[in-house]
């Protein structure tokens, strides 16, 4: 299933503006924020969208994160990135935060998110 941006929004050709997209793989959510940015610094967004995931409240008593947890995140992920598909995004940016950080398997995590969804995670310090 391919899911295409509304039809009723205005696109700029890409003199004028760019778009990119930012997914955020969060402790409790996995969020995704397509923009058009335009020439200087300002920016319209397109699309925002939010998954509940809770990687946080998955981890076990050893660190890692549970299977469940990392399905419907990779799930949320994959959504996401056809709807950024969608938008014709020039960049998407994936971001991890303090819970992939912190997991024992987090590392091992994000090259799964690689080889089964095609994106690039970047843990970010806390």
């Amino acid at each position: 299933m391919t899911i295409q941006p509304d039809p009723k929004q205005i696109y700029l050709n890409a003199e004028m503006a760019s778009r990119l997209a930012g997914i955020d793989i969060g402790s409790n959510s996995v969020r995704l924020l397509v923009a058009e940015v335009f020439r200087g610094s300002s920016y319209r967004i397109l699309d925002e969208e939010r998954e509940p995931t809770r990687l946080a409240r998955s981890i076990s008593s050893d660190g890692r994160l549970n299977e469940d947890a990392m399905e419907r995140t990779l799930a949320a992920l994959e959504t996401f990135k056809q709807i950024a598909a969608g938008y014709q995004v020039s960049a998407l940016r994936t971001i991890a935060t303090c819970a992939v950080r912190e997991a024992t398997n987090g590392p091992e995590f994000c090259q799964r998110i690689e080889k089964e969804v095609g994106l690039n995670v970047e843990v970010i310090s806390g």
